[in-house]
């Protein structure tokens, strides 16, 4: 019979997340969301377009 005692250990400190962003941060998000809408909504109407002879 093969017996003994197992220990495992694991220690694991993570380094504290803001839990909200920094206002730099929202301000990146709202330009990139606001560019990434002007760029669809300029591509939208360019496909769109009626021209006449």
């Amino acid at each position: 019979m093969i017996g003994g005692n197992y220990t495992l250990t694991y220690n694991y400190t993570a380094a504290p997340l803001p839990a909200v962003p920094e206002p730099a941060t929202w301000a990146m998000m709202l330009l990139g969301f606001g560019m990434i809408g002007f760029a669809a909504r300029q591509r939208r109407r360019a496909k769109t377009e009626i021209k006449f002879a």
